[in-house]
């Protein structure tokens, strides 16, 4: 070799090749004789074998660099006849020697060095051998096959024949290399040949298996876990990425491999259960997993449903048993539950929210943490979905039982049948946490709780459901004593849930809870419910005409009230000319602008409460004055009755004569804010959006419209909104801080001394008799005792406050 040549190949080592002709031909002769072998023997002859082999492939290296062909394939050929000559040299020596460490330390590590080395070769051989690739081709898969022979000779023998005594620290310090190597051909193989790597870790786990609790606590769970989580991650991101259109072989392989990968992670964890574990890896491995599911893939990623299927088929079923796997450890919980929401932003999202909900879907007999541990998975659902907006509303879908779900439904329906699994404390701490999210001001987190309240009664006994909605309406009283509740969205999200539960109740219990939270008393309450959820009496419409008592200022409520029609159906009339008459009154402009909107929300209520009593006349002149209203351009009456107008059309209670173009031309060119719900409630009233479209003005000022979905416009606009939240104006920045006001004197109130307050009871108890005698004579007509109920209840919330 030339200078030159040398110095171009100064990374090859310098190899004696007379000596490695000798060295060749006498392990030849050797591995053919088995007679009198003994440990010491068998070990030289390993040692040997790996120098011999060793020498072989380098050989065939420097044959690369010199050129010379014939001497490249006769290196290959004697490595491959090496690698057979020492798989069948064991299987003879194995019916004569005892395979104890302690005789043959060499056998388990050399051997896999051998192992090793050989599939090393192979694997990096298109790169090494280059344009000389399809002229050693036969001799490189003649020398897979005899390795591949070698490593199943070798794994039998570490499995059936094969002794540690690991009392001794020498044997165990064996085995963990012995490990340590057949952990590295694992790694190696997976890129070899499929069914190569499934025989490699079966038999690695196999010894992990076997040697467990003196395995424990050392490095090979984590080195495991990493390079398993690492191969099923490559081989998914390899499908995601390089995948064509159809489900070919370079799709079904790696996504083969990735099912096996999690398979072999599933029996890892349940071999080492009892190790102290680490388990961010495997975490953060399930939300990739959770994150591409079928659904996004097709939507996002735009994959076809052949490859998405291949994929869900593969993967959803390992990665829900390795959940069931690792959910017995209550650590595991802890780590799911702690999980950075910062890691979830965007897609992870989805992930993290299917890893919990498969959770929550083990069976409790599973679990060997106890139910506040297990509440604890529920907590953080509840606390991630203030970050489910835009997920909420892309399309992306779950399966359950052969249904499809949203992730929002998906959730809820695991959730309600976690919650059933709970023992009688565990439901008790699940309805604290109900109504602690009840009462935030997340809307996703208050929706969450209110939906799974409301499902979790449905399939309750008469008086479960009883006892909640005692519990719930106590809570409501006790909130609507302050002003702020009735304009928050705690009571948007705390009534719906009275309403719902109490619809359930037993009639009994409807009864005995009016009796004790009357009508007149939670306008806001009941004002929602219809006369037959609240107890189907006549008594009952006659509470809620009575309850408009308190609407208006008494004076002005005189005025309102129409004559009362002989014949016929006196209260129908009394309530469609009661309320024709209310809306009337609003076109009278108020100074205060909160106040008048408060009524016209109250009024909105109601009038749905009794929309099946209004004659055709009352509805036509409510929807009128609804028009009205929305022509003023007061934008707080658009958020309040934009929707209500539409819905009078779109359900048939109005012709089309009686929809105005004025009223959608004020709003399709208002401001922003008032513009964007215009088009959203559009959206949902598909006639109205018709009749609209059709003028050509208006149809204009739609071009502009909230994006549909499953657009880019649509999650941009999802994106734009998910960070905003609700806040009180009083706790606005702009509001000075607390200790402003520090130095001030207290406001001066007007206080009676204990003789005035003595005084003021007397003369209301001399009143009372008075009345009382009158009414003894027949003297107090049904205003009067109408009026006097409504003392009546000012009077006990003075007691109840």
């Amino acid at each position: 070799m030339s200078d030159t040549q040398e110095n171009f190949d100064f990374d090859r080592p310098i190899m004696d090749t007379k000596l490695y002709e000798i060295l060749l031909s006498k392990i030849k002769v050797s591995l053919s004789d088995v007679d009198g072998c003994t440990s010491n023997y068998f070990n030289d002859i390993i040692l040997e074998c790996k120098t011999c082999i060793e020498q072989c492939l380098c050989s065939a290296m420097i044959s690369i660099d010199s050129l010379n062909c014939n001497y490249l394939l006769s290196c290959l050929d004697n490595a491959s006849c090496l690698l057979q000559m020492l798989s069948h040299f064991i299987r003879k020596v194995l019916a004569s020697i005892p395979f104890v460490c302690s005789n043959m330390k060499q056998y388990p590590t050399t051997t896999g060095c051998i192992i090793l080395s050989v599939f090393n070769h192979c694997k990096s051989s298109e790169c090494e051998y280059g344009e000389y690739l399809t002229k050693v081709q036969r001799q490189l898969k003649e020398l897979f096959r005899t390795c591949h022979e070698l490593q199943l000779t070798y794994l039998m023998t570490l499995e059936t024949h094969f002794t540690f005594d690991l009392s001794r620290a020498d044997d165990l310090g064996v085995l963990l290399e012995v490990l340590d190597i057949n952990l590295k051909i694992c790694q190696v193989v997976e890129n070899l040949d499929i069914k190569t790597m499934a025989e490699q870790w079966k038999a690695y786990t196999t010894l992990c298996d076997k040697y467990c609790k003196y395995i424990e606590d050392k490095h090979i769970y984590r080195n495991c876990v990493e390079l398993l989580c690492e191969m099923v991650r490559s081989n998914m991101k390899n499908v995601l990425e390089t995948c064509p259109d159809g489900a070919g072989k370079t799709v079904i392989r790696p996504v083969k491999v990735a099912s096996f990968g999690l398979k072999i992670l599933t029996k890892v964890c349940n071999i080492f259960k009892k190790a102290t574990h680490n388990n961010n890896e495997i975490i953060d491995l399930l939300i990739f997993l959770n994150t591409y599911n079928a659904s996004y893939l097709e939507i996002f990623l735009k994959k076809p449903s052949e490859i998405t299927n291949l994929i869900e088929a593969n993967t959803r079923a390992p990665s829900v048993a390795l959940v069931n796997a690792l959910v017995a450890d209550r650590a595991f919980i802890h780590d799911v539950c702690k999980v950075n929401e910062v890691q979830c932003e965007n897609e992870k999202f989805i992930g993290y929210l299917l890893l919990l909900t498969d959770v929550m879907r083990i069976s409790p007999n599973n679990f060997e943490a106890p139910d506040d541990t297990r509440l604890n998975v529920m907590k953080r659902t509840f606390r991630l979905m203030s970050d489910g907006h835009v997920w909420f509303n892309v399309g992306i879908e779950m399966e359950l039982d052969n249904k499809r779900f949203g992730p929002f439904e998906y959730a809820l329906t695991v959730g309600s049948a976690f919650a059933r699994t709970l023992s009688g404390d565990g439901y008790a701490a699940l309805e604290r946490l109900l109504l602690t999210s009840l009462l935030e001001t997340d809307c996703y987190g208050a929706l969450f709780a209110a939906d799974l309240w409301i499902l979790l009664m449905r399939s309750s006994d008469s008086e479960l459901v009883a006892e909640t909605a005692s519990s719930l309406l106590e809570v409501y009283r006790s909130l609507a004593r302050k002003p702020t509740f009735h304009r928050s969205p705690q009571t948007v999200h705390l009534t719906r849930v009275v309403r719902n539960v109490f619809g359930l109740c037993a009639r009994r219990d409807r009864e005995r809870i009016l009796n004790s939270y009357k009508i007149e008393d939670h306008f806001d309450l009941w004002s929602g419910s219809t006369p037959t959820e609240v107890g189907g009496r006549q008594k009952a419409v006659g509470s809620f005409v009575t309850m408009l008592k308190g609407f208006l200022d008494n004076d002005e409520m005189e005025n309102a009230l129409p004559p009362v029609v002989a014949g016929g159906d006196r209260r129908a009339d009394l309530i469609s000319g009661t309320l024709s008459t209310l809306w009337g009154e609003l076109r009278r402009g108020e100074a205060d602008g909160a106040r008048r909107c408060e009524r016209i929300r109250r009024l909105t209520a109601l009038t749905e409460t009794f929309e099946r009593f209004l004659s055709e006349e009352a509805v036509r002149k409510i929807h009128g004055t609804i028009g009205d209203l929305l022509r003023s351009g007061d934008e707080n009456v658009a958020f309040v009755l934009f929707q209500k107008y539409c819905s009078f059309y779109e359900r048939g209670f109005v012709d089309r004569d009686a929809l105005s173009r004025d009223v959608f031309a004020e709003l399709l060119h208002a401001d922003d804010q008032i513009r964007r719900h215009a088009f959203v409630t559009l959206q949902r009233f598909e006639r109205v959006d018709g009749v609209v479209r059709e003028d050509p003005t208006l149809a204009g000022a739609l071009v502009d419209r909230e994006p549909r979905r499953r657009t880019s416009q649509f999650e941009e606009r999802l994106r734009s909104v998910r960070g905003l939240r609700f806040r009180h104006g009083c706790l606005s920045d702009e509001s000075p801080p607390d200790d402003a006001d520090a130095g001030r004197p207290p406001s001066k109130r007007m206080k009676l001394s204990d003789g005035e307050c003595e005084d003021l009871i007397s003369r209301l108890e001399a009143n009372v008799r008075r009345l009382s005698e009158l009414e003894a004579e027949g003297g107090l007509s049904d205003e009067r005792k109408s009026t006097l109920s409504n003392v009546f209840y000012k009077l006990q919330n003075i007691l109840d406050s």
